[in-house]
């Protein structure tokens, strides 16, 4: 009995000894720019990319080192990827500003502006289909009826987003 009640301290002792370390390691050390290193995504492709700086949900790289630089969302790191940007320090490039209001991208608000830019697209085609007259009466008002159709699906998901942003403010 004695001898179980030894054995909490020690286990108390490690188990702050590994918090204190992964504190130290995740909030005191942080890395210095710029790094040189590869980067996956969670797909699994994998660039040569030189870490240049890293803000609210974005890393800044230049891929292949010395070439165009560009912002990633870390929400699109692999895990071990994603444990680095942790240890970065915060730190926007002088060419690579991102004004104040930018949010993070949403998978949700994503597809839903590419289907309005789709729809814009088929607009403008069916558009200039129904300029050429080259369409009979009936396959025009059918067109027409489509556009009408695509404008009002545009605006539902246009609602759809804002709903959205609301609710995820809430």
């Amino acid at each position: 009995m004695k001898d179980g009640r030894a054995i909490i301290p020690f286990i108390l002792l490690v188990v702050f000894s590994v918090g204190g370390g992964a504190y130290y390691y995740f909030f005191v050390t942080k890395e210095e720019y710029p790094i040189v290193r590869e980067i996956e995504n969670l797909d699994g492709k994998i660039i040569e990319a030189k870490l240049i700086g890293k803000s609210a949900g974005f890393l800044f790289i230049e891929s292949p080192p010395g070439g165009k630089r560009f912002e990633i969302p870390t929400y699109k790191l692999s895990l071990k990827d994603r444990i680095l940007c942790r240890r970065l320090r915060e730190k926007i490039p002088e060419s690579l500003e991102i004004p104040e209001e930018k949010e993070p991208e949403d998978p949700y608000i994503n597809l839903r502006k590419a289907k309005i830019s789709e729809m814009q697209e088929r607009i403008r085609v069916t558009k200039s289909e129904i300029e050429s007259n080259s369409l009979s009466e009936t396959l025009r008002s059918k067109r027409i009826t489509e556009i009408e159709e695509y404008e009002k699906d545009i605006r539902e998901l246009e609602v759809a987003i804002e709903t959205y942003k609301w609710r995820v403010k809430k």
